[in-house]
């Protein structure tokens, strides 16, 4: 066959998403787990709360528990396992897909596809995609679903949904179990990919440190031993560092490790404190906050500090999710 014959047989599966990257969702293989490893943690109800990376869950009613999973019983690396409560009235298992990733979508096929064990049969579960009103915000203005039939042990989902002329806007992916997940019963969600089209090709599995770096553009971690900054009154620190990858959009911070000290010119310390209070962030490619609560004992003639831990590193996250 020539060359110009096999090119023409590609057709449009350039457009089509055929070729490698046609997975809109990121980390679907739930390989990456920057905020909790494979720790259990309680979704809040009434909380949109993260914990793979780019999936969130959202229960009311009451709290349930989610994990990060071995996926010895989907058959795959890794799974998202969920527990139910009573007294849950709707649980989602979700990811927000942005605008910028979907301006090429609108009217167009796509095809879900995923594994779910469960430990028991449920009903009224689906799937479903949800719009937004703007670019990227107020999801659920129009939605369209699925209905899934989940029996006990492992299900294998293939669901074609037609999306709406606003799907550039950006969307909500979501497995959906209402009510229907109760106390004792599990879930576990494995390898989940949205692709264009109306046929499920097998699941990409896109190579780790890719998948990290695009996981890092809505969350990261960042822990270094020395912060440089500057000292803008008397009681603050200006900290200022480089992100990893840019981030979203201006990121909120949170310091995870609270043990922060003072140092002129790399001299001794002069002041720490174990609980300082913290400004803004700002910026796409660096995070720019103030640590404050400090007061420096002495004469002060050198502006230029450092940050530090006397035992540990200084940990912060840098959180830019939808």
């Amino acid at each position: 066959m020539s060359k110009a014959r096999q090119l023409a047989d590609l057709g449009n599966v350039y457009d089509d998403g055929a070729l490698s990257n046609r997975n809109l969702i990121i980390n679907g293989d739930l390989s990456v787990a920057q905020r909790n490893g494979t720790s259990s943690v309680t979704h809040t109800s009434g909380a949109l709360t993260y914990n793979a990376d780019r999936w969130f869950v959202f229960a009311n009613g009451a709290s349930v528990t989610g994990q990060i999973v071995t996926g010895t019983n989907t058959g795959t690396h890794r799974a998202y396992k969920l527990t139910g409560a009573s007294g849950v009235t709707s649980l989602n298992f979700a990811q927000r897909i942005e605008s910028l990733n979907v301006k090429h979508l609108d009217g167009k096929k796509v095809t879900l596809s995923f594994k779910m064990y469960a430990s028991q049969s449920l009903s009224g579960v689906s799937s479903a995609l949800f719009f937004c009103s703007a670019d990227d915000t107020g999801y659920g203005t129009t939605d369209v679903s699925n209905s899934l039939t989940v029996n006990s042990g492992l299900n294998t989902y293939e669901e074609t949904f037609t999306l709406p002329s606003v799907a550039s806007r950006g969307f909500e992916l979501a497995i959906a179990f209402g009510s229907n997940l109760p106390s004792g019963a599990t879930v576990e969600i494995a390898q989940v990919q949205l692709e264009v089209g109306d046929t499920a090709t097998p699941f990409e599995h896109r190579r780790y440190s890719d998948e990290i770096q695009s996981c890092m553009r809505y969350f990261q971690n960042i822990e270094t031993g020395n912060l440089k900054g500057a000292r803008n009154t008397s009681t603050r620190l200006r900290i200022t560092a480089p992100y990893t990858v840019p981030m979203r959009t201006s990121a909120a911070i949170a310091r995870t490790s609270n043990d922060v000290v003072m140092q002129i010119d790399g001299n001794a310390i002069t002041s720490t404190n174990t609980s300082a209070s913290q400004g803004t962030t700002s910026g796409l490619t660096y995070m720019s906050f103030d640590l404050g609560g400090f007061a420096p004992s002495g004469s002060v003639t050198d502006r230029s500090y450092i940050g530090s831990s006397s035992s540990t590193n200084i940990a912060f996250t840098a959180d830019a999710e939808l």
